[in-house]
């Protein structure tokens, strides 16, 4: 008799043991795979950080220099050792001959200078770099935007003063290299701080009449118009500029983009006049034609509440 108690324990030990088995061996079996894989993931850090740097500052382009100074953990060395190449960049007065890839290189430098910056103090260099006569425009332009970004970011952190003119006084200095596209990156840092709440009403009733003249003027280039258009092109200034001043300046560009520009910013706008007087308009190319016709067709349907966007 008692062995049959005895023989229907072990049977049960044994079905026991089975199913843990089964549950358990699909596990053990995977795990040196999973063992396999991991020091793949710590091969970021394995590198030290002055090897990181040297493939770095001997990237063969931009994208590859981002990659390496990406995997540089130590912030610290990674910002001593950018702020030395760039000092180094400013008292060279050779860099307008740098070949491609160190002005991509550089490029690199300068983007993450501005993003390491933690104080208006940490700004120096890329404001020098900016306003050097002699550097590269590839090189004061991404200081510029760099610099901006970083006033921007901080601003936002501990509203320091210093940080409004600075950001004023650079762009103020970028507004003076006319015909280049530094003039125009001026204009997009001002509405980039209007955006972002850094700029005084003071400043933008300024901003916003040099908005106005650079339109308006004889002597504007078709890239900064279009700049200043596209920025005038917002529900928050719309109404600044006249039917009539943009009537002015649509039949005496030569510039097709500037007409498409400018159809963009009546059909946004929504003025029923508007309609009378692009109806009257004798186009000069096909392409003239197919913007106002798809102008015209706007306005008459402008019933719609969504500003639609540019006309290409």
């Amino acid at each position: 008799m008692r062995r049959k108690p005895i023989l229907i324990l072990c049977t049960l030990n044994a079905v026991v043991a089975v199913v843990v088995l089964g549950i358990c061996l699909p596990k053990l079996l995977a795990k040196p795979s999973q063992q396999i894989t991991q020091p793949q993931s710590k091969a970021k850090t394995d590198t030290p950080a002055p090897e990181l740097w040297a493939k770095a500052i001997n990237a063969s382009d931009a994208r590859e220099t981002l990659f390496y100074l990406n995997q540089i953990e130590d912030q610290a060395f990674k910002k001593a050792q950018i702020e030395t190449a760039l000092q180094q960049l400013i008292s060279d007065t050779a860099t307008p001959g740098l070949p491609l890839n160190r002005l991509n290189t550089y490029s690199s430098f300068i983007t993450i200078c501005g993003q390491l910056a933690q104080s208006r103090d940490d700004l120096d260099s890329l404001i020098l770099l900016a306003q050097q006569q002699t550097l590269s425009i590839t090189l004061k332009e991404a200081a510029l935007r760099s610099c901006i970004e970083a006033c921007v970011r901080l601003y936002q952190i501990d509203q320091d003063p210093l940080l409004h003119a600075t950001a004023y006084n650079l762009i103020d200095s970028t507004y003076t290299e006319q015909g280049t596209s530094l003039s125009d990156l001026a204009y997009q840092a001002d509405w980039h701080l209007h955006n972002n709440d850094m700029l005084s009403d003071e400043r933008l009733e300024r901003f916003q009449q040099k908005l106005l003249g650079a339109v308006q003027a004889p002597d504007s280039t078709q890239s900064t118009q279009l700049v200043c258009l596209n920025i005038l092109n917002t529900p928050s200034n719309q109404h600044l500029a006249s039917n009539e001043a943009l009537y002015d300046l649509y039949e005496r560009t030569p510039s097709n983009d500037t007409k498409a520009s400018i159809l963009s910013f009546f059909v946004n706008k929504k003025d029923p006049g508007t309609e009378i007087w692009l109806s009257e308009r004798q186009a000069t190319s096909p392409r003239i034609e197919q913007l106002q016709l798809t102008a015209l067709e706007a306005l008459r349907s402008s019933g719609e509440e969504q500003p639609v966007g540019n006309i290409h």
